[in-house]
């Protein structure tokens, strides 16, 4: 079932996670309950479930590919913090060339709308 290694990190056999995970498919157990059963950190439990599991699986794709105003939600906030991360990143890389070329890029490039919303933005 496990073995450890010379830093006495436990390690589990692909089939002892299947074990494991379809128990908690089967409703046998619940990921809390092998977790304490099997004496193993709910995380990797968690781990485990996400990647073998096949109703983590559906319930993924049901999430993804689902109308449900709760789900698109979910993803519209999640697509809406990645849009504004890479914003972010775009407004470092272009204060960079900025400062290294010494061309104003925004006041050349940007159209007026978008030079005041940064202006706008910036005295906040």
């Amino acid at each position: 079932m496990k073995k450890k290694n010379s830093t006495d990190k436990e390690i589990y056999s692909h089939a002892f996670k299947l074990q494991i995970i379809e128990e908690i498919d089967n409703g046998l157990i619940s990921r809390h309950g092998a977790s304490t059963k099997y004496e193993i950190s709910r995380s990797s439990i968690d781990y485990w479930w996400k990647k073998y599991s096949k109703l983590a699986f559906q319930k993924g794709m049901a999430e993804k590919f689902s109308k449900d105003p709760i789900n698109e939600n979910k993803r519209l906030k999640k697509r809406l913090a990645e849009l504004e991360a890479e914003l972010e990143l775009m407004d470092m890389a272009v204060e960079i060339i900025e400062e290294e070329t010494g061309i104003n890029l925004r006041k050349k490039f940007l159209p007026e709308s978008l030079q005041n919303t940064k202006k706008k933005k910036a005295k906040k």
